[in-house]
C-alpha cells in the first residue's frame, strides 16, 4: 500500500511540473 501511495504522489508531482511547463510555453 505505501509503494502504491508513494507512486501516486509522485506521479502527481511529475504531472504538476509538466503543467508549469505548458504553462510556461503557453506564455
Amino acid at each position: 500500500m505505501l509503494a502504491a501511495k508513494l507512486a501516486i504522489k509522485y506521479g502527481a508531482d511529475s504531472i504538476t511540473i509538466h503543467l508549469r511547463e505548458d504553462r510556461r510555453h503557453i506564455k
